[in-house]
């Protein structure tokens, strides 16, 4: 499943690809049980760190350049030597005094009553004079800034963020190399048309990515069975997504 493609979606142009990190989330109708989702900087923004987090999902972004990020704190925490390092305080009373209205919207994005994207729209256009959109921005501080303290403190975790976005662009070249006819470009105006190539090009990479897959464990069984030591842990350093080996005009 983390080289595997779960969901296909359709965006326009130049829009914020943070406004459709969720749906692919919550709307990928396989079986796979997902806790938690990196991202690129573009995939980021607070309201999505509030809404990961009450859907239960850790959203890990590789944020661009990191010395820029601010961190909140707590008001209890106001006379601490640290201090200078917090950018200001999060207010917890407006989250409490919309949390009902909240979680009403997180059951409407489980009960698909509502799109990820379109509630993001609708928090983004409130701004700071709408208590509800202020509420998820101010709960989406707390998150992000949790996160950043796991983020600089854990190496591991670091790692699994950085191990799992090589993956996501080895899965771009493997897509890039199966859709080479006219490199990759979709010269259409219809969305019924775009939505079956980018689904069928998925599709064909999860093919390449289980043909690899099951022809690997041939050869790591074949190693073993001539004596050869094959450890458990070197085996997820090998990636299913190579395509060197791969003619594809048949």
């Amino acid at each position: 499943s983390k080289y595997s493609v779960f969901h296909t979606q359709v965006i326009a142009c130049g829009v914020r690809e943070a406004l459709y990190v969720l749906s692919g989330l919550l709307e990928h109708e396989t079986d796979l049980s997902l806790n938690i989702h990196t991202t690129d900087t573009h995939g980021y923004m607070d309201d999505v760190f509030a809404l990961s987090w009450l859907l239960g999902f850790t959203l890990a972004p590789r944020i661009k350049d990191l010395s820029s990020c601010q961190i909140w704190k707590i008001p209890e925490l106001e006379n601490t030597k640290y201090n200078s390092i917090f950018s200001g305080n999060i207010n917890f009373d407006v989250i409490k005094e919309q949390w009902d209205k909240i979680q009403g919207f997180v059951a409407a994005l489980k009960g698909k009553l509502i799109s990820p994207q379109d509630l993001i729209k609708i928090l983004v256009a409130g701004g700071d004079s709408n208590p509800l959109s202020k509420a998820f921005e101010e709960l989406g501080k707390l998150v992000k800034t949790i996160f950043l303290f796991r983020y600089f403190y854990d190496e591991e975790f670091r790692l699994a963020i950085r191990r799992q976005l090589d993956r996501a662009e080895s899965r771009h070249n493997l897509a890039r190399n199966i859709s080479f006819f006219q490199r990759g470009e979709y010269r259409t105006g219809s969305i019924d048309e775009l939505i079956n190539k980018a689904s069928s090009l998925s599709f064909m990479c999860n093919i390449f990515v289980a043909w690899n897959t099951i022809e690997m464990a041939k050869s790591v069984e074949a190693l073993r069975n001539n004596g050869t030591s094959v450890p458990e842990s070197e085996l997820e350093f090998i990636s299913p997504l190579l395509h060197d080996h791969i003619i594809r005009t048949g």
